[in-house]
């Protein structure tokens, strides 16, 4: 589809966001104020709650509970009214407001947004050939804790929410793990809706540059396939140049924390706790917008708006292309062998990305006396930096037929149904074959993170072994369409398993002991009777002089190479079923 030109002229003047006097019907808080406020969680619902009163184009119902008390709603707007219909041959896009309530640009875009799309100011053109749907306003809980300083190096609105949600948790880092009532309501209609495109809305922290827009998209390698591709060539480079041609240049996410990006950045790697890394593992393309913290709060929802108009359009200029893609890597899934589930990114062969910043300088602190980072905007930069963007393979694993999942693990099984995985259950007692992974070895953070003790550089052995498999037992085949979320989740070395979130961590705890002047005895007969294991201590005790001269480290060998040692230490309870 040709975007008409007139559109195009309509959304450049569109884009100026001028404010109104109040006269006008459904003004927003954000225009009423001049730009300076954001509509608070009340004012966002009492807005949609009119707008759906007044157009039969727009929809706003409750989709679940949110750890705040109060329900998550969605807003939907559709020419057709069934925009979860699998028929539907609309692109089905969908956008989520305020999972940083702090960062709110997207909540007052999606409301003039929803506005002028059910008014008709939005050509007919683009709004006859969409679903789109809006959370308006995710993080609930964050929202209610509103306050002018919680953004210490952020301009502006006048007031706004908090990044932690009513359990103090980062909605943003929650999607694979679901700790939270938002986001488990959030996956249950993710699914129902099945988008072809989302977009999460945030404001950046970091360096100083002259964009006001920033965006982070789903990498295409972790998309995968011919959508992957697809992304990277055409879809993406389209929404730059659109919004370069209307004013609002973009950049990718600068990725620098302490640093300055005139050195240049790697991309974004959206793992699976992250929005867009979750959606990409239903072959949904992703993108998070992000306005920069310092441009003033009315460029900040301008360009937001921006980008949801030329989202829209590529959508719709793209809507066949996309949605034949999508079926093919979902078909393509159920035929692949093996998996990649971990990738390192190549700091070697970078892209080269035209940037446009700000001089740093480092000066003495009138604070501290020690040094500062100082971005002059007096004397502007541009020039190509290195984008590191290529990603190289760390891990593969080979498929199984099936996972078998103990019934006692039954957090895990809430998250296989949320996610609508399929499985059966044992009817009875019985013996298979399966591949059984130990946990060799593993890291874990000293400090809490979003709730957990996260584990990190976790190394495994597997065995053949024929297991009892109990009556209740889960048996989840992978030739589903969730199969790259049953490898993520279930896969204990992937970035964001769950393993690494503490889902089995009392397999790590040994259980029974002994006590060494009982089992002195126990160990001589041991080694009389086991040859191979006496090489073994005698071996162990000539290479390693500490050891040597540890007697309990000893009797600790002997006991964890004898039958008295529990099978069960650190035997991960999923199991692989291999053909």
């Amino acid at each position: 589809m040709k975007i008409p030109r007139t559109f195009s002229v309509f959304v450049m003047v569109c884009l100026s966001i001028t404010v109104s006097s109040g006269q006008e019907p459904f003004i927003t808080p954000f225009e009423d104020s001049d730009g300076q406020e954001t509509a608070t969680y009340f004012e966002c619902i009492d807005f949609y709650e009119s707008l759906a009163k007044r157009f039969n184009t727009i929809r706003m119902r409750e989709i679940g509970p949110t750890d705040s008390g109060y329900p998550l709603h969605v807003v939907t707007f559709t020419q057709n009214h069934d925009p979860g219909n699998s028929g539907n041959e609309a692109i089905r896009i969908l956008i989520l407001n305020a999972i940083h309530p702090g960062e709110p640009a997207g909540v007052d875009a999606s409301m003039m947004l929803m506005r002028d799309l059910a008014s008709g100011k939005i050509p007919g053109e683009i709004s006859k050939d969409i679903s789109l749907s809006v959370i308006p306003y995710y993080n609930i809980g964050g929202g209610l804790n509103r306050s002018a300083w919680s953004r210490a190096n952020q301009n502006g609105p006048r007031d706004y929410g908090f990044r932690g949600n009513a359990k103090n948790l980062d909605l943003n880092r929650d999607f694979i793990k679901m700790d939270t009532r938002n986001t488990r309501s959030f996956i249950e209609y993710f699914h129902a809706f099945d988008p072809e495109l989302f977009v999460d809305t945030h404001t950046t922290n970091g360096a100083d540059y002259s964009y006001t827009m920033t965006l982070v998209e789903t990498h295409p390698v972790r998309l995968r396939g011919y959508l992957g591709e697809f992304l990277k060539e055409t879809f993406t480079p389209g929404l730059f140049s659109t919004m370069e041609m209307k004013g609002h240049e973009m950049v990718p996410f600068v990725n620098v924390y302490r640093d300055t990006p005139d050195k240049g950045f790697p991309q974004f790697i959206d793992y699976p706790r992250y929005s867009t890394g979750y959606t990409a593992l239903y072959q949904t393309i992703g993108y998070m917008s992000e306005t920069h913290m310092l441009k003033s709060f009315r460029e900040r929802v301008t360009a937001t708006y921006a980008f949801f108009i030329t989202l829209l359009e590529n959508g719709v200029l793209h809507r066949d292309k996309i949605k034949t893609l999508r079926e093919q890597d979902r078909q393509g899934l159920m035929q692949e062998e093996h998996y990649t589930l971990t990738w390192t990114t190549d700091m070697i062969r970078p892209d080269s990305i035209f940037f446009k910043g700000y001089r740093a300088n480092v000066i003495q602190s009138e604070i501290t006396g020690g040094e500062r980072l100082l971005y002059d905007r007096e004397q502007p930069l541009a020039l190509n930096i290195p984008y590191f963007n290529k990603l190289e393979i760390d891990k593969t694993i080979t498929i199984p037929q099936a996972y078998v999942i103990r019934q006692a693990w039954d957090k895990v099984i809430a998250r296989l149904d949320i996610n609508n995985v399929a499985y059966t259950r044992f009817m009875k007692d019985t013996v298979m074959d399966v591949e059984m992974y130990f946990i060799e070895d593993y890291q874990t953070y000293q400090s809490p993170y979003e709730g957990h003790y996260a584990h990190y550089d976790t190394r495994i052995r597997s065995i053949p072994a024929s297991i009892r498999v109990q009556k209740g037992d889960y048996y989840v085949p992978t030739r589903q369409p969730a199969i790259r979320y049953l490898l993520e989740a279930l896969e204990p070395e992937g970035d964001d398993s769950f393993f690494k979130w503490n889902f089995f961590d009392p397999i790590l705890q040994q259980k029974e002991h002994f006590s060494p002047y009982l089992f002195e005895e126990t160990a001589g007969k041991l080694l009389q009777e086991h040859p191979w294991l006496k090489d073994s201590l005698d071996h162990k005790k000539k290479m390693d002089e500490a050891f040597r001269e540890d007697s309990r480290a000893q009797l600790e060998y002997i006991y964890r190479n004898s039958k008295y040692f529990e099978s069960t230490y650190k035997q991960y309870p999923v199991y692989r079923v291999i053909e």
